[in-house]
């Protein structure tokens, strides 16, 4: 794989003027170097060890140092910060108009977005992943492969740096579709599903944010929605899901005669009369039919609603395959040891943690290349 492409983008986020730097720190020699050391688990000290032994000569060679000329510690240490210093671009994206929200834009992601491109050009996407994607923010932006990232504190609240990324999507992957966008219950919030919705007209399988109104059942009706974010009728009766519109990205829910067929309310209304009396639905063949898009029209609230119905199959199996993504992630950093990271300063572990995702892909990259080696030679 030829990393020389790399070469001026690394220089330029280094803040350097010549692109290739003095002997030994041309940026792809370093760069390969901390990528050997990050995939491998090593310290610092004992790749910069590693590489003076004869029996990885082969590897300095690859790496570029030539005559015995390596760098040393402080020297990483440097190209570290730098890179991290570096990569906070004065650009912003706006996340929320109305409370001017602002987040900066992370220049380490056009990296990650070349490693990407390589998977893409070389096919080894398939026409699914990449035209009807799901996706998964946490921090960084998934399905399977890592696409865009940032750097938060472990204890930082995550729904506007991840929006931010939504919405740069567009401009690192301009022919990338999405279908779906999973995540866990931090990013429940509007600014994110509202993103979800209109910024990427995709479907939101984003876990629910609970309030502790939820628990008062006698609220569900006036709400119009119970706690799981399913349309109540006025008699308590829950309405039944009946398909999602993608054109016009709406949930049609209707009531199916609840009250003539013997199902229980979900809440029984006080001073009300069960079965109820005459409904103007009832010769309708669905009964009471509501269209839910990005909010519920009735109060105006969208923090419960969701387009495919939350704990349904189908919901379980989109989550449960983005989650997945994110675990497998988590897995490699732990195996890397990168759950405590090697280095101090925001900075540099900015620049360490840009720098395993990069290489996240890239070993991605190797393993398919590896099994389609394999298929056609077993055929």
């Amino acid at each position: 794989m030829d990393f020389s492409p790399l070469r001026p983008v690394l220089a330029l986020l280094l803040g350097w003027t010549s692109a290739r730097g003095q002997v030994p720190f041309d940026p792809v020699s370093i760069f390969l170097l901390i990528g050997w050391q990050i995939t491998n688990g090593w310290s610092r000290a004992k790749v910069l060890r590693n590489i003076r032994k004869r029996c990885y000569a082969d590897y300095a060679r690859r790496f570029g140092f030539k005559n015995g000329v390596f760098p040393i510690e402080g020297g990483l240490r440097y190209w570290l910060t730098a890179l991290g210093q570096n990569s906070t671009s004065e650009e912003t994206v706006l996340v929320d108009q109305e409370r001017q929200i602002e987040i900066a834009v992370q220049r380490l992601n056009h990296v990650l977005a070349q490693s990407v491109t390589l998977l893409v050009e070389a096919g080894f996407l398939s026409p699914e992943a990449w035209n009807q994607a799901l996706i998964c923010p946490d921090g960084m932006i998934h399905f399977s492969i890592v696409l865009l990232d940032d750097f938060l504190p472990a204890n930082a609240r995550e729904e506007n740096p991840s929006t931010a990324l939504l919405r740069q999507l567009a401009t690192f992957y301009p022919d990338l579709s999405v279908d779906a966008v999973a995540g866990d219950a931090a990013f429940g919030y509007d600014v994110v599903l509202r993103t979800v919705y209109h910024h990427l007209r995709a479907r939101r399988v984003i876990d629910l944010r609970a309030n502790q109104s939820d628990k008062n059942k006698a609220l569900w009706p006036e709400h119009g929605y119970d706690d799981k974010g399913r349309p109540i009728w006025p008699y308590g009766y829950a309405l039944k899901a009946n398909g999602f519109d993608a054109h016009r990205q709406r949930h049609k829910w209707a009531c199916f005669h609840a009250c003539r067929n013997g199902t229980t309310p979900a809440v029984f209304v006080s001073g009300a009369i069960y079965p109820p009396g005459e409904c103007p639905h009832l010769k309708r063949p669905y009964g009471q039919l509501i269209n839910v898009g990005e909010r519920f029209k009735k109060d105006g609230a969208m923090r419960l609603v969701r387009d495919i119905p939350v704990g349904t199959p189908a919901w379980k199996r989109i989550y449960h395959r983005a989650r997945n993504a994110v675990e497998a992630r988590n897995a490699a950093f732990e195996h890397w040891d990168l759950k405590r990271l090697p280095v101090y300063g925001s900075p540099r572990g900015k620049a360490t943690i840009f720098q395993a995702d990069v290489w996240l892909n890239l070993i991605t990259l190797a393993r398919l290349v590896r099994e389609a080696t394999a298929a056609t030679g077993s055929n």
